[in-house]
Parts: C-alpha cells; sequence; structure tokens
C-alpha cells in the first residue's frame, strides 16, 4: 500500500483523506489541533454554541494525524521541526490560503487557545454599542448581518469603498442581487455608507477581517 503524506489538515487535505481510506497508508501533517469549519467563524462571534460546534477533533480521523510543521521537503522524506523523518510516495500539499480573523483562525496549539480567541471579539462585540465595519466584501456584510441578527440593538455601520456591496466578485453580481443585499441589510438596520474611504491607524481594540 502505498504511503500517502497530506501536508494540510483543513479542507481541501482531509477530503482527499478521506477519499483515500483503505486505498493507501494516509498520515495528514496539520500544525492545529482540530479541524476548523471556518463557514461558521463569523457565527461563533455573536453565538456561542457555534465557537465550540466550528470545531471537529482530529482525532475522530480514521487516519494519522500529526500535530506539527514541516521544515523541510526532499523527494523522499518531509522532516518537521522536531527533527523526525515521514517518507511517503506521494506527498500532496493543501496548506490553504490565509484570511484574518475571526473570519479564519491560522494557528492555535489547543481547542481551548482558538476558543478563547473567539471570546475575545465576542466579548468586544457584546460590549460594544457602536459597530464600525470597514470593508463592504462578504466577509463585512456576513458580519454586520451576524451582529444585527443577534444583537438588534446594537448600531453597525458598513464603510464601503465602491459604490455596491460586494464589489469585487468575477463576474460582478447581478445589480438585482446587490440591490436585494442592500435591501436585506438596511431591513435589519444596518447602516451603509458606500462610495468611501477609511484612513485606518492601528486600533487596539480592532480586528482586521
Amino acid at each position: 500500500m502505498q504511503k500517502v503524506v497530506i501536508i494540510g489538515g483543513g479542507l481541501a487535505g482531509i477530503a482527499l483523506a478521506n477519499s483515500l481510506g483503505g486505498k493507501a497508508d494516509v498520515t495528514v501533517i496539520e500544525r492545529n489541533a482540530s479541524y476548523h469549519c471556518n463557514v461558521a467563524s463569523l457565527r461563533g462571534v455573536v453565538d456561542e454554541s457555534y465557537r465550540w460546534q466550528q470545531f471537529i477533533p482530529y482525532s475522530q480521523s480514521k487516519y494519522k494525524v500529526l500535530q506539527a510543521e514541516v521544515s523541510e521537503i526532499d523527494a523522499k522524506n518531509v522532516t518537521l521541526k522536531n527533527g523526525e523523518k515521514i517518507s511517503y510516495d506521494a506527498l500532496v500539499l493543501a496548506t490553504g490560503g490565509k484570511h484574518n480573523f475571526p473570519a479564519k483562525i491560522e494557528s492555535y496549539q489547543t481547542t481551548n487557545d482558538a476558543i478563547k480567541k473567539f471570546d475575545e471579539v465576542a466579548e468586544a462585540v457584546k460590549s460594544a454599542e457602536n459597530i464600525l465595519i470597514v470593508g463592504g466584501g462578504p466577509v463585512g456584510v456576513e458580519f454586520a448581518g451576524e451582529i444585527k441578527g443577534y444583537y438588534p440593538n446594537k448600531s453597525v455601520t458598513i464603510v464601503h469603498s465602491q459604490s455596491t456591496l460586494c464589489s469585487n466578485f468575477q463576474p460582478p453580481l447581478l445589480p438585482e442581487f446587490s440591490v436585494g443585499l442592500e435591501k436585506k441589510l438596511k431591513d435589519q438596520g444596518v447602516k451603509l455608507i458606500l462610495g468611501e474611504k477609511v484612513l485606518l491607524e492601528p486600533i487596539p481594540n480592532g480586528w482586521q477581517a
């Protein structure tokens, strides 16, 4: 049976590992303690029950998962930072993409560490009366909707540099979709400032997503 090493235990890496079940000797190398379903990240900021639900322990996997980081790769082996070498017949790089927290959490030793980060943002949102979201892309729009859905009495404002929300989609969104999106947010009480830019300096209690 061939030895397949997959670097990265995100969506692509785990999907591949599951598809190879019984067909190969699979080892997944992942630096984090659990699989993070980041589709639920923004809901997890406002709804405490979602914070734990979005993390799935790798211990439930039917293949070997090593919590480690890779320091070197050659034609036959992967070397971990602790010096251990993992040999392979096939190597897959599935390290995924990056996004700023809280839309995605990049690195955590334990799931408790990740939850603590979400708790910090959750407490800031809970204690704030006025929330300004700079950027009306998918993350900003979703976050505004989640906050107003859970805290309808908070003041939430989106400032977006373009004339329509989610303006960077390719191909562009249909005009009627953009109009409907703006209407839904306004119906929730979200204030929209479009076609304006914000000059940002580091904010001690701000998060960039």
